[in-house]
C-alpha cells in the first residue's frame, strides 16, 4: 500500500505544506553552512564529495580542521533533513495523485516507498563521508559515497520526473 494514499487530502496537503517548510528552513541551514566546504579541491562542496569518484582523498586533505568540523555539522542536520526531504516528497506526489482524481498506477506504490530507499541510500552516504572525517579519507570510502549518493540520485530523479508529470498531465487534462 502507498505510505500515503491512505490520508485523506486534506490531512496530505498539511503535512505536504508542513515537511516542505521545514526542509527549506533545514535545507538554508545546509546551503549557508556549506559554503565554507568549497574550494578548488572541492567546488560543490558537500555536492562534490557525496559524487567524488575516488577522489575522497584530496579532497578531504584541501579542508582544514574547521572544515571538517562543518563537514561532520553538515552530515549531522543531514541526519535530519532525509526524513524530511523523502517524506515531503512522497506526501507531494501523494497530494498530486489525490488532486488529479485518479487512482494512482500500480507502480506508484514502489516508488513511493523507494523514495525512502533513496533516503537510506542517503544515510550510508553519510556514514561513508563521517567515516572520511574521522581521519582516514580513502578512496574506497570515496567510491561507496559515490555508489550510494547516485543510486539515491537517480531515484530521486526519477520520482520528481513522475510528479512533474503527473502534475501537468492534470493541469493540461480537458476540464469535464
Amino acid at each position: 500500500m502507498h505510505p500515503c494514499l491512505a490520508l485523506a487530502p486534506s490531512a496530505t496537503r498539511r503535512l505536504f505544506w508542513l515537511f516542505l517548510i521545514f526542509t527549506a528552513v533545514v535545507g538554508g541551514v545546509m546551503v549557508v553552512t556549506g559554503n565554507a566546504l568549497k574550494n578548488a579541491a572541492v567546488p560543490a562542496g558537500v555536492f562534490s564529495l557525496e559524487l567524488n569518484f575516488g577522489a575522497l582523498p584530496a579532497m578531504m586533505t584541501s579542508y582544514g580542521e574547521r572544515a571538517v568540523r562543518i563537514l561532520a555539522f553538515q552530515l549531522g542536520i543531514d541526519f535530519l533533513f532525509i526524513p524530511l526531504y523523502t517524506t515531503g516528497l512522497i506526501l507531494g506526489l501523494a497530494m498530486t495523485w489525490q488532486r488529479a482524481g485518479v487512482a494512482p498506477p500500480r507502480w506508484a506504490t514502489p516508488l513511493a516507498w523507494s523514495v525512502w530507499g533513496a533516503g537510506a541510500c542517503d544515510v550510508v552516504e553519510n556514514i561513508y563521508l563521517y567515516v572520511a572525517c574521522l581521519g582516514q579519507p580513502t578512496a574506497t570510502l570515496g567510491w561507496g559515497a559515490t555508489v550510494f549518493a547516485a543510486i539515491k540520485f537517480a531515484i530521486l530523479a526519477v520520482a520528481l520526473v513522475v510528479w512533474a508529470y503527473v502534475a501537468l498531465a492534470r493541469r493540461h487534462a480537458p476540464r469535464r
